[in-house]
This record gives structure tokens, sequence and C-alpha cells, in this order.
């Protein structure tokens, strides 16, 4: 299956579509096709909601304080849904830990593409398209082709 990981597993379906995805980035960990690859990225990025409270204080931003807190719990959450959801369908032991589950998370957020399809929104990790445009003036786009089921990046500009 070369597609790119774009939900995941059936009995997570109830998930928001983040949680979704992360377990299937999880469970495609597994694979011997995607494992290597999955492997390879970094440890999760660092994100507001991983900062010390001083660290946060330092920001001076009483807004992004709230949100970073709410997010940890919000993050607890989602692991304690994923664990239950899994345990009803599978009758078995949820196999990644709250660490692993944070991990892919965290890479969902920092890598994921948003496709408009019209009146249909589609979030998706496509393998090596995440890693190729990070700034502020972009010299790449991605482009959806549907009649190839694939999503392209393409340069904006002449590139040296």
């Amino acid at each position: 299956d070369e597609t790119p990981v774009a939900a995941g597993p059936g009995w997570a379906k109830k998930l928001p579509w983040n949680v979704q995805l992360a377990l299937g980035v999880l469970e495609r960990r597994k694979d011997p096709e995607w494992s290597a690859f999955l492997d390879s990225w970094p440890a999760a990025p660092a994100l507001p909601k991983d900062l010390e409270e001083e660290e946060l204080e330092e920001a001076q931003d009483e807004d992004l304080e709230v949100k970073a807190g709410g997010t940890f719990f919000w993050l607890e959450d989602r692991y304690e849904d994923a664990r239950e959801a899994y345990e009803a369908a599978e009758s078995d032991s949820f196999p990644w830990s709250e660490e692993d589950f944070r991990w892919a998370l965290a890479h969902v957020w920092s890598r994921c593409l948003r496709l408009d399809l019209g009146s249909q929104r589609r979030r998706l990790l496509v393998p090596l398209l995440d890693l190729g445009n990070h700034d502020s003036n972009p010299s790449a786009s991605f482009e959806h082709l549907p009649s190839e089921r694939a999503v392209c990046l393409v340069a904006l500009r002449d590139m040296q």
C-alpha cells in the first residue's frame, strides 16, 4: 500500500481526526514497509504543551499558557479514549504507551497537510513532503493531483 497514512484504524473512527492519524502512524510503525521511514523521524518536536511553567511565563502570553496547559490535559484524555476504544474493539491491552501516543500526535500536528477538496477537507501525512518547506517566504507548495491520487511538491520560484 503506497498511499499516505490518511486515517487511523477502524476502531478509532469516533476519535478526533488528529488522534486517528496518530494511531495510524503507530500502527504503520509495525509494518516493515513503513517502519524504517517512521523510525527515521526525529524526537517529537517541542510544542508549547512541553514547556516548563517558567518558560511559558517568559513568553508573557497568558493565552499561550492557558492553551498549553489545556493541551497537556487534552492529550491525557485522548490517550485514555484511544485505549478504551482499542480494548473494546480488540479485547486486548492497548499496545502503545502514552509516550508513543504523544510522539505520534506531536508529529501529526507538525507534519500534517490539509487538503481542501471542495466541500470536504482531508488531513494526511505524505512521506518526505512534510520536510520540503518551512520558511516564512516559501519556495514551494504542495498540489493535489486527484487523477493520479498524488500530492506533489511544486516550486514557486526558480531554485538555485
